[in-house]
């Protein structure tokens, strides 16, 4: 990821990160990508994961990164720190990390 903040996209490289991090930790979630792959008109899907629905950008399951928007990156930073949360901070009881929040204030 380090190699690629001079990327002119490196705020979608940055979500792919967050998400292989919390998936090589223990707490990510599966789904089929194909059921997604089909259909590129909806920009926003929404998925449970463990009886929490979530609202998950297109492209963050098609890992089709053109044409993204700052709506897109808004919603996928969303994404992510809700996965976070429900999955890992609120379960054992840790805040949330705040440069996190300032992160996400930095990308909009």
């Amino acid at each position: 990821f380090f190699t690629k903040l001079d990327d002119e996209n490196w705020k979608i490289d940055y979500l792919n990160w967050e998400l292989n991090l919390i998936n090589n930790l223990g707490f990510g979630f599966n789904f089929d990508s194909n059921k997604f792959s089909n259909n590129n008109s909806k920009s926003i899907y929404k998925i449970k994961i463990d009886n929490i629905d979530y609202n998950i950008p297109n492209f963050l399951l098609t890992k089709k990164n053109e044409n993204v928007n700052s709506q897109d990156l808004y919603n996928g930073l969303n994404f992510c720190r809700n996965l976070m949360q429900n999955k890992f901070f609120l379960p054992n009881n840790i805040k949330f990390p705040y440069s996190r929040r300032l992160l996400e204030n930095e990308f909009f």
